[in-house]
C-alpha cells in the first residue's frame, strides 16, 4: 500500500499482461480488465473517502492509485 493503492488490482494486471503467450484476444482482454479495475477504484475509492475521510484524501496524494509511476512534480518542501 506504499506504492499502489490497490496493490491487488496492479498484480492481476500485471499477471495477465505477462503471460508468455498472448493472443489478440487475449490482448483485449488485458485492456479491458485494466480499465473495469480502473473504473472500479473511482467508485471505491470514493467509499474510502467517506469512511476515512481527510486521512483517506491525504493517503490519495501521497501514492499512486493503480502504477506506481509519479508523472506530476513533488511539491511538498524537505
Amino acid at each position: 500500500f506504499k506504492f499502489s493503492r490497490h496493490p491487488v488490482n496492479l498484480f492481476t494486471i500485471l499477471y495477465l499482461a505477462l503471460r508468455p503467450e498472448m493472443s489478440l484476444f487475449y490482448l483485449e482482454f488485458v485492456i479491458c480488465t485494466a480499465v473495469y479495475f480502473y473504473i472500479g477504484s473511482i467508485f471505491e475509492e470514493s467509499k474510502l473517502v467517506e469512511r476515512f475521510g481527510e486521512e483517506y484524501v491525504s493517503y490519495r496524494k501521497k501514492v499512486p492509485r493503480i502504477f506506481p509511476l509519479r508523472f506530476r512534480k513533488d511539491t511538498h518542501e524537505t
